[in-house]
């Protein structure tokens, strides 16, 4: 049996001689939700037991050390946000000079048909003045 849970045999206040498997740990962890001296002095004994304890100091500073970032997981956390902004950098070059491509076709399609428009109204007037010189020079 587990050391976080313990038979206790109720006889007469269940109505028969029932065994009930209850967790200690979970009869603390209740009792330290609506007790907050409770809470306080169990943080106290174990701050305490710890500081006591130059294994459990030890212990409890390999687990904090396992879970901390050394220099060389800084250095390569570092390298590959540099690859990632590098490649984002290369893809937004990229979208951009594409859209200046676009851009450049759009306009100097507007420029040709603003052009054209031009052009027309000039030969339309060009070809009115010719078609009255004509009239002029038969008279």
């Amino acid at each position: 049996m587990a050391y976080t849970e313990s038979i206790f045999s109720i006889p007469e206040i269940l109505g028969g001689g029932s065994n009930i498997h209850v967790s200690l740990v979970r009869q603390l962890i209740d009792e330290l939700k609506v007790d907050s001296n409770a809470q306080k002095e169990l943080a106290e004994r174990l701050a305490l037991t710890i500081s006591e304890d130059t294994n459990l100091r030890v212990l409890l500073l390999n687990a904090l050390i396992a879970e901390a970032a050394t220099k060389r997981d800084i250095e390569s956390a570092k390298g590959e946000l540099k690859q990632e902004i590098s490649a984002v950098r290369s893809e937004l070059k990229q979208e951009i000079s594409e859209l200046r491509a676009d851009m450049r076709t759009y306009f100097y399609g507007f420029m040709g048909g603003i052009l054209a428009t031009i052009l027309t109204v000039v030969l339309i007037t060009l070809n009115s003045y010719n078609s009255q010189l004509m009239v002029i020079s038969f008279l």
